[in-house]
């Protein structure tokens, strides 16, 4: 027959120690959960970023006819606005996003790139989006307030063609 022995009793001085012990990591590895979650949400908008730069510098190495554009908004504007199209087709706000095309090199460097204009054939322009973090955060974190995400494209414009 077997005999069910009662379970060994604990001291008194042990009763609250594992509440104690909760409370003191609990904190800590919350902190580094929601960390993880938003640096994992950071480096996703990062990807939205660099998605939609890169389909943005796209369409402005193109060739585009002027003739092509509705509404007659410049090829800069178009642009612009796909950029932002595509990050607000990933769910985010564009209200404060930031989009600019400038020289890459050469003595205008910094200054607005044309891509209308023939005689940028074949320079390098630089598209710059920035947003900021606060804007497509997750946690209402004030860690992260004054952070701004960026992604910058260097490209030539126009395409070179083979002359057999």
């Amino acid at each position: 027959m077997l005999r069910h022995s009662p379970p060994p009793q604990k001291s008194k001085k042990r009763l609250g120690a594992a509440a104690v012990e909760l409370a003191i990591v609990l904190p800590v590895f919350m902190s580094l959960a929601f960390v993880s979650i938003e640096t994992g949400h950071a480096l996703k908008v990062s990807q939205a970023l660099e998605s939609a730069i890169r389909d943005g510098g796209r369409l402005a190495t193109k060739d585009v006819d002027p003739s092509l554009l509705a509404g007659g908004i410049t090829a800069n504007q178009k642009v612009i606005n796909d950029i932002k199209n595509m990050l607000r087709a990933e769910g985010y706000s564009t209200t404060n996003v930031a989009v600019s095309i400038v020289y890459a090199d050469g003595p205008t460097v910094g200054q607005t790139f044309d891509l209308s204009l023939t005689s940028n054939q074949y320079k390098l322009m630089k598209i710059t989006v920035s947003i900021p973090y606060s804007d497509v955060r997750m946690f209402p974190m004030s860690i992260s307030q004054s952070s701004v995400l960026k992604s910058t494209l260097i490209a030539s414009k126009g395409r070179a063609s083979l002359n057999y």
